[in-house]
């Protein structure tokens, strides 16, 4: 490649100042700075969307229709954009086939190295099918003839194909007799009993003969002699039902190896009794039965009740309280009231409706598929073996393994290649072998090959994307990761950097977005960011080799607590992950920092553990010896490291809850009296004040045919998404769209503020995040911006005796934006609240009050 370097100019993607800044081609690039200057913005935003816009753009009309083209990027130029492959920070997967196997590229390496060395077997013999003779199948079947002549025949087509232009001297209509032209079935040899090696020489000779499927034997009786060319079971003669032509016949993905029950999904959505009768504690007149609250089925009310009392069924007592006859009148109906099995059918019918089948699909929960075991496979493709150690291993059977065990079995095939044909698959055993290690090193081993993508957490989302890109194998490609080793432990962040030195030497280009100062000091360029965040950021203040990183000028430290005579304790939690028990001590009305490798899920017997059992789950339904806890706390917060999920609509200001407090302001003025106006004349999701042009949006989308979609602010309110009527009524010199456009501190300046956003507002500033606007969308944030917003949006309401159970809060976030954070929880700490911080950031040991080792 003759550049040297990718050179950006002119990048104004969300808060960038018009930058350019060169990006060096075969090296690994760290962006780094505050959480909100801009990192993301420069790699997915310009850099990752860029290529990928060229690279949809080159497919055809027909295939680009079925994407979603990104917009054109706020840039003058780019070069050269290479073909980039994105590391998000969050889990965008909601589809309910794919599999962490899927995504690491496992489940087509296993299709293949089954399909070229293994054997189809029988399901009860576990011997491989073998392909029957036709030839030998005649000559068994002559044997139960008793005359000295035998006369074989096939149909006349079949001989017309085999021989054409040739006749035979015999042939059977009526009768067996001398040829005749209209017979349908035609002589092709005859032979006296005992001579059948002629009957062997001929079907040697004309091969096509060997996939006729009906012949007729003549002697003194006629018998019909069927052939279908299958193999067969030695043992018991059972036919194999498919024959398997290619690898991708055992794909889950396949009509022929897709689960017949599942579909290939390997789970069953069945309705769930819980979300049809939704209230348990109500009586049928109070309104138990939710699934009647939908409007096509809420004239069954009254019938419902009338087949209770004719039951003797009271309608008054509380649903849980009935007997279970109940349910048989709930599901069969009786008399006017037609039962749920009807509307089941009702709404099964009317699915091509949308919100049909929203609320269908609302009511339903997921089991696992018991006749493929999870699995996806169907039986066809399910006993397809390979002989190892003097047992076999069956397909469908190293789907029910999990990494671990996956890795160990492939090592055993690896280092002991005995037979002669796996010799030449050494090399592609060694590197399915070498994908499995790496999944093992990023803590994944623990994970089950079928596990839905849709349920990994982000952390195990990203750990698997990296293992594909990781195993990638080519050239000239820019990889751009998003925090790649958040929340791994030390020793798994050196192993990352590794697998990223390989692909750097691979003559690849690695771009990172990090806070990490190993990650930092051990990367060939740097790029800072900033000097701030949102409208103060976006600018390249540094770029070229590394340098010391400056230490996070540290706060005052939280007080740290005497002898913890009080704590929660917990005894024998299990993990289903690393397969251990753990038991620990958390101090009450302190600050706990729980850390340990990735592998173990901390999170569940930490976080769900303990929120289970204080939201009153009963013991012995909890993967736990024992729980004893001094108090009770009067709310339990579990965040998750799971960033909220969010529409093209969601902003700030609506997602705390904030924008209704503005909106009333301008409604109370007296313009807007005098106009008789409402809040929802302020509001772009209201009829009385959306735009009509844009509905809301601000933007006016023009569709092309051939084109990409182009994207226009819109005329009638000029990108201001309220009638402009409305949205320049004053407040003194501030209109009301530049209120909910300016940062929030800013805006709420005339505000009547009630308790609650006082506090959410000294929050946002408390955690560096009042610079951003009311009508900023959630989509535009970064990731840690997000981070600190999810975790306002949980704690803004006051806490008092609660408990905190906080996972991964450093993520996105850099030293000195950590340092306010903690500052925050310490003073949630100190107004008598319990908080556990699940996180591996080596900052946060300088604050915790206990620390848990796992």
């Amino acid at each position: 490649m003759k550049e040297e370097k990718i050179t950006i100019k002119g990048a104004r993607t969300h808060n960038l100042k018009n930058i350019s800044v060169d990006i060096p081609i075969n090296k690994i690039t760290t962006l780094y700075g505050p959480s909100g200057s801009g990192k993301s913005s420069l790699a997915f935003g310009t850099l990752y969307q860029e290529s990928k816009r060229r690279l949809i753009n080159s497919f055809p009309t027909d295939i680009k229709f079925f994407w979603d083209i990104p917009q054109t990027v706020e840039v003058d130029s780019i070069s050269p954009v290479l073909p980039a492959w994105g590391l998000p920070q969050m889990n965008p997967v909601k589809g309910s086939r794919p599999t962490i196997a899927d995504l690491t590229n496992l489940t087509e390496r296993i299709q293949r190295f089954f399909f070229t060395l293994g054997k189809n077997c029988c399901p009860r013999h576990q011997q491989p099918y073998e392909t029957t003779d036709v030839t030998a199948l005649l000559k068994e079947k002559i044997k139960t003839h008793s005359g000295e002549m035998i006369h074989i025949l096939i149909r006349k087509e079949d001989y017309e194909r085999i021989f054409p232009g040739f006749y035979p001297a015999r042939s059977f209509g009526p009768t067996h007799r001398p040829f005749c032209l209209e017979d349908p079935w035609w002589e092709i040899i005859r032979l006296k009993k005992g001579k059948e090696k002629s009957l062997e020489k001929m079907m040697r000779e004309n091969l096509p003969l060997r996939n006729v499927a009906h012949f007729k034997i003549i002697s003194q009786k006629v018998t019909d002699f069927f052939y279908t060319p299958r193999k067969k079971c030695p043992e018991c003669g059972g036919v194999e039902n498919v024959a398997i032509k290619n690898f991708m016949m055992l794909s889950p993905y396949h009509g022929v190896g897709a689960c017949k029950e599942c579909d290939g999904h390997g789970a069953l959505l069945v309705y769930d009794r819980d979300k049809l009768v939704k209230y348990p504690e109500r009586s049928i007149e109070e309104g138990a039965v939710s699934l009647l609250d939908f409007k096509y089925f809420r004239h069954h009310r009254k019938a419902l009740a009338q087949a209770f009392k004719h039951s003797g069924l009271s309608t008054k007592k509380a649903f849980n309280d009935l007997p279970e006859k109940k349910w048989e009148i709930l599901y069969e109906g009786q008399g006017k009231y037609p039962g749920f099995n009807k509307c089941f059918k009702y709404l099964e019918s009317k699915k091509y409706k949308k919100n049909i089948r929203i609320f269908s699909r609302k009511l339903k929960k997921e089991i696992p598929c018991q006749h493929c075991q999870s699995t996806r496979l169907s039986l066809s493709v399910w006993h397809i073996r390979i002989p190892l150690g003097g047992k076999s291993v069956a397909y469908g059977d190293i789907y029910k393994k999990n990494i671990k065990e996956t890795l160990l079995l492939f090592n055993q095939m690896r280092i002991n290649p005995k037979r002669n044909e796996w010799k030449n698959f050494h090399s592609f055993i060694r590197d399915l072998v070498e994908t499995l290690n790496i999944c093992s090193h990023l803590g994944l081993d623990h994970i089950p090959l079928t596990k839905k993508v849709r349920e990994l957490s982000p952390s195990e989302y990203q750990r698997a994307l990296l293992v594909k890109f990781l195993s990638y194998k080519g050239s000239g490609a820019l990889f751009i990761f998003d925090e790649p080793t958040a929340v791994l432990s030390p020793k798994e962040e050196n192993l990352v950097l590794k697998s990223l030195t390989k692909l750097r030497e691979q003559k690849n280009t690695v771009l990172l977005v990090s806070h990490s100062p190993s990650v930092i000091a051990k990367s060939d360029h740097v790029i800072e960011m900033g000097p701030s965040c949102g409208a103060k950021g976006g600018k390249v203040i540094y770029s070229g080799l590394p340098k010391k990183m400056p230490v996070a000028t540290r706060g005052p430290r939280i007080r740290k607590g005497q002898e913890w005579r009080q704590a929660i304790s917990v005894i024998g939690a299990y993990d289903g992950s690393s397969q251990g028990t753990y038991s620990y001590r958390i101090p009450t009305g302190g600050i706990s920092l729980v850390q340990g490798e990735s592998k173990i899920n901390k999170r569940a017997i930490v976080a769900e553990l303990l929120s289970s059992f204080f939201k009153g789950m009963p013991l012995e339904t909890l993967p736990v010896k024992s729980i004893k806890s001094p108090r009770e706390f009067q709310k339990v917060v579990s965040l998750s490291s799971a960033l909220m999920p969010i529409t093209s609509r969601a902003s700030v200001g609506t997602t705390l809850g904030l924008m209704g407090y503005l909106r009333k302001h301008y409604a109370d003025l007296p313009a807007s009296k005098a106009m008789n106006l409402a809040e929802g004349h302020f509001s772009p999701h209201s009829s009385l004040g959306q735009c009509a042009s844009c509905k809301g949006r601000g933007i006016v989308e023009v569709e092309m045919n051939f084109l990409e979609n182009i994207y226009l602010t819109c005329d009638d309110c000029e990108g201001m998404k309220i009638k402009p009527l409305y949205a320049l009524i004053r407040d003194g010199p501030l209109t009301y769209h530049k209120a909910v456009e300016m940062p929030v501190a800013d805006a709420f300046g005339q505000v009547t503020k009630t308790p609650k956003v006082s506090r959410t507002l000294h929050y946002l500033k408390v955690l560096n995040l009042d610079y951003v606007g009311l009508d900023r969308p959630l989509s535009s944030l970064s990731g840690g911006e997000r981070q600190r917003l999810q975790l306002l949006c949980e704690i803004q309401s006051a806490l008092r005796e609660s408990l905190l159970l906080l996972e991964h809060i450093s993520f996105g976030l850099s030293p000195t934006e950590l340092i306010p954070m903690m500052e925050l929880i310490g003073h949630i700490r100190d107004e008598g609240n319990t908080v556990v911080i699940i996180d591996e950031h080596p900052l946060l040991r300088t604050y915790a009050q206990h620390r848990i080792t796992l």
